[in-house]
C-alpha cells in the first residue's frame, strides 16, 4: 500500500485577496501532491474562497469572529479530526493564536505559522507591548513547532521580540510564479488599452485600498508625491492597481483637484504581469512590510522600483543596489526618487535589469515550496523519532 499522505491545513482570515492569499494559493497548489493533501480554511462567505476552489484547491470554512473566540478553537479541533490533519499552517494573527492553541490542545497536530509582516506592529508602523502583544508573543513562542518568516530581517526581529529559541524560527522567503512573466503582452498594446499615450510616463502602485491598510501601504504618501512630480513632469501618469473600500475617496480627491486625467484607478486585475510591464516605474511607500510581493512582481516584470527603508524591502532591493530606497512617511523623498527614475532612463534600465535578475535568482515559488516542504519533513521526521 502507498504511504498515507500528510494532511496540511492552511488557515487565514483575510477580508480580500492580496499577497498573503497569493502566497497560500501557491503553496496549496505547489506542495507535492503525491506526499501532501492540502486544505485551505477561511470564511466561505468571501468571494475569493470560491476562486481558490476554482483553482482546484480544497477549501473548508473557518471564521474567527473576536479577539478570543473559543468557538473557533473548537471548530479547528473538529477540522483536525474530520480531515485527519497532521500539520496546521497559519498565516495571520487571529489564525495564529486560535489555530496554534487548537494544535497544542490536540497534541497530535504539528503547528507552523508564517509571519508575513512585523510582529505586534500597528498600521502606522508603531511597535506595541500591551497585553494583547504579550499574549501573541507567548503564542508564537509556545504554540508553534516552527515559525516561518518571509525575510531574514523579520526573523531576527521576531526572535528579539518573542525571546523564542532561534532554531524554531526559520527564514523561508516569499516566492512568486515567475512563469507568469515569461510571455507578456506587447507593451505598446497594453499601454493603449490602459489609456496611456505614447508620451506618458507611468508610475504605478499595486496595493489594496482597505481601511487602515491604505495608510500602512503608503497611499497618502504616494498621492502627495504624485502631485509634486506632476509639477516637474507634466506627462507623468499614476496607475493604481488594486481595489477596496477607500478607493472611492482617493478618486474623489483627485477629481476635486482637477487631476482625474492623470490618475488611472484600475481596480483588481487578473493580468497583473502585463499591467506592471506597461509601467515606467513601480512604487511601494509602505510604513510596515515583511517582503512585499508587489515589488517582487514589478521586478520580475522588468520595471525599476522604489521602496521604503524597511528591513524586508532593504533586503529585497539588496540595500539599494537593485532599486531606490526612500525613508517612510517622506513624500518629498519619494517624489525625488520618482523624478530620478522618470528622467534618468539609463539608470532606470540598469536597475530594472538587475532587479529582474535578483528576483529570478532568489524569489521563485519553487524555492519557497521546496523550503516549506523541508520544514514539514523535518518536523514529521522528529515526530516519528519520538513516536515510532
Amino acid at each position: 500500500m502507498p504511504a498515507r499522505k500528510t494532511h496540511v491545513l492552511h488557515v487565514h482570515n483575510y477580508s480580500t485577496w492580496g499577497g498573503n492569499i497569493e502566497h497560500i494559493s501557491l503553496l496549496a497548489k505547489g506542495l507535492n501532491p503525491s506526499r501532501y493533501a492540502v486544505w485551505v480554511a477561511g470564511p466561505m462567505r468571501l468571494p475569493y474562497m470560491a476562486r481558490l476552489r476554482d483553482m482546484g484547491i480544497q477549501v473548508v470554512h473557518s471564521e474567527i469572529r473576536q479577539q478570543f473566540d473559543p468557538a473557533a478553537v473548537a471548530h479547528f479541533l473538529r477540522l483536525f479530526r474530520g480531515h485527519r490533519i497532521d500539520i496546521i499552517h497559519t498565516h495571520i494573527r487571529p489564525a495564529d493564536f486560535h489555530g496554534g492553541l487548537a494544535a497544542m490542545l490536540a497534541r497530535n497536530v504539528l503547528a507552523v505559522c508564517t509571519l508575513h509582516g512585523k510582529v505586534n506592529t500597528d498600521e502606522l508602523g508603531q511597535q506595541h507591548d500591551d497585553l494583547a502583544a504579550q499574549v501573541y508573543s507567548f503564542a508564537l513562542r509556545r504554540f508553534f513547532d516552527r515559525v516561518l518568516t518571509v525575510s531574514e530581517a523579520l526573523r531576527r526581529e521576531a526572535l528579539d521580540i518573542t525571546g523564542a529559541k532561534p532554531e524554531r524560527f526559520v527564514h523561508v522567503t516569499n516566492g512568486i510564479d515567475l512563469s507568469r512573466f515569461k510571455a507578456l503582452a506587447p507593451r505598446a498594446v497594453k499601454r493603449r488599452e490602459l489609456g496611456l499615450d505614447d508620451g506618458d510616463l507611468a508610475v504605478g502602485m499595486m496595493s489594496r485600498f482597505v481601511s487602515n491598510e491604505s495608510v500602512t501601504k503608503g497611499h497618502p504618501e504616494f498621492f502627495a508625491a504624485a502631485r509634486a512630480v506632476l509639477s516637474r513632469v507634466p506627462t507623468a501618469k499614476f496607475v493604481l492597481i488594486g481595489d477596496g473600500v477607500t478607493r472611492p475617496a482617493y478618486q474623489q480627491r483627485v477629481q476635486a483637484d482637477g487631476l482625474a486625467d492623470r490618475f488611472l484607478f484600475l481596480g483588481h486585475r487578473d493580468d497583473v504581469p502585463d499591467v506592471l510591464a506597461a509601467l515606467d516605474v513601480s512604487v511601494l511607500p509602505s510604513l510596515g512590510e515583511g517582503l512585499p510581493r508587489a515589488l517582487m512582481e514589478s521586478m520580475a516584470a522588468g520595471v525599476p522600483v522604489i521602496g521604503t527603508e524597511l528591513d524586508g524591502i532593504v533586503e529585497l532591493l539588496d540595500r539599494g543596489r537593485v532599486g531606490l530606497l526612500v525613508p517612510p512617511r517622506n513624500p518629498e523623498a519619494l517624489a525625488n526618487a520618482m523624478f530620478t527614475l522618470l528622467t534618468q532612463r539609463e539608470q532606470a534600465k540598469r536597475l530594472a535589469a538587475e532587479g529582474r535578475h535578483r528576483v529570478e535568482a532568489h524569489y521563485s515559488k519553487e524555492h519557497m515550496i521546496a523550503e516549506t516542504e523541508r520544514v514539514y519533513e523535518g518536523l514529521l521526521a522528529a515526530r516519528r523519532k519520538l513516536h515510532p
